[in-house]
């Protein structure tokens, strides 16, 4: 399967993957790689799916094509506002 990293806590080390499918595939970081240590949103992905208890689960992460940081900044699709308080 491909996809599309949509978001990964490196802390927490997991997050979601979008499949071609449309499909959200859980990730972990004891699937990803061996040289791969995190995911990152907006990266493009090689997997197989694993059917779990709970749903379904990326295997043997392998990324393809890590976008530079101007390019996942343009992924965002929430603007961050700011207030102005005048006294």
């Amino acid at each position: 399967m491909k996809g599309i990293a949509k978001w990964y806590d490196a802390k927490k080390g997991y997050g979601f993957i979008k499949g071609d499918d449309g499909n959200n595939v859980f990730a972990h970081r004891s699937d990803l790689s061996y040289f791969e240590v995190y995911l990152k949103k907006g990266d493009s992905t090689e997997y197989r799916i694993e059917q779990t208890k709970i749903g379904i689960k990326a295997k043997d992460i392998i990324v393809k094509n890590r976008l530079n940081t101007k390019e996942r900044s343009n992924l965002n699709t929430h603007m961050r506002t700011s207030e102005i308080i005048i006294c």
